[in-house]
Order: structure tokens, then sequence, then C-alpha cells
């Protein structure tokens, strides 16, 4: 048995943290479950409480929190594991909202035959491919600097240009 005692009161609570019960369930029941059979017991429960926390206030998505109770568990403190995983998380955030703006632009650009694929984000540059009617159009430069960079300037603030390959 993961804990002793105090489960369902426990449970109670990180759900008013965190106002997920779904997240709340799996954690308690896969993740902790898990831990455990790898020979790890969090036997805290306000370490539980400290993370939900922190997850409520969006320093982490939900996908973090198994890495970071494991790293928890392995002997590294509340704050360590979540800064480890916290600035992984943060990237993909970060290209989950170029990757929105982008999908928002492709609208346009495949009214005339065009279409533009994410490739990747590394040092601030986005990185792009043009295909399609796009392919040799004389108006590309104005398609990718004018319109998507432009676009993806003024929405993610953490994009400082974009590049064709």
């Amino acid at each position: 048995q993961i804990f002793r005692d105090g489960l369902d009161d426990t449970y109670e609570e990180l759900v008013e943290i965190c106002r997920n019960p779904k997240i709340v369930a799996r954690t308690l029941i896969n993740t902790l479950s898990e831990l455990e059979d790898e020979g790890y017991i969090i036997e805290d429960l306000s370490v539980l409480r400290r993370v939900f926390e922190e997850f409520a206030q969006g320093k982490f998505a939900k996908e973090g929190i198994p890495e970071i109770l494991k790293d928890i568990a392995q002997g590294k403190s509340v704050e360590e594991a979540i800064r480890t995983h916290s600035s992984q998380i943060s990237d993909e955030k970060l290209r989950s909202r170029i990757k929105e703006v982008i999908e928002r632009t492709r609208v346009f650009l495949q009214q005339d035959g065009g279409d533009v694929e994410y490739v990747d984000f590394k040092d601030g540059i986005v990185y792009v491919r043009l295909t399609g009617a796009c392919v040799g159009c004389s108006a590309i430069n104005v398609t990718l600097y004018d319109g998507i960079e432009s676009i993806l300037l003024a929405e993610v603030p953490e994009v400082i240009g974009i590049e064709h390959v």
C-alpha cells in the first residue's frame, strides 16, 4: 500500500488544489503504483500537495507529474524536480503555441494551392517548409516574412524569426 492513512482526504485536497479529479486519480492510482513497483514510496503527503500546487499554477504540464514524482522518490527536492521538468514542459508548450499559429495560417496558403509545415524551433527561430504552389512562387518572401513571421512575432514573444528549410 502506497499510503497508510489519509488517501481519501489527500485525494479531496488535491482535487481542490488543481480542480481536475481525473489527473489526481490517475496520479494516485497509476503513477504512485508504478513508483511502488519500482521500489519507490512517497510517504510524505505534503510532497503531493506541493507538486499539485505548482501544477495548478501552470509551472508544468500534467505529463510532467509522473517524472517529477519519480525524481522526488529518488531523492531530488521538490524544487529541483519541478525545475528540471518545467523547462522541458515549457518548451513543449511553446512549440505547441507556435504550431497553433502556423496551423491558422495554413488556411490562407491552401486557398492558393500552397501550404506550410512546422519543422522545428531552436534558439528563437521557427523553421518551416513551404510546399505546393508556394515552391517557386515569386511572393514566397512576402508570404514567409510579411505573413507567417509577422503573425508569429506578434503572438509568440519567444520567436525572433523564421526560416524556410
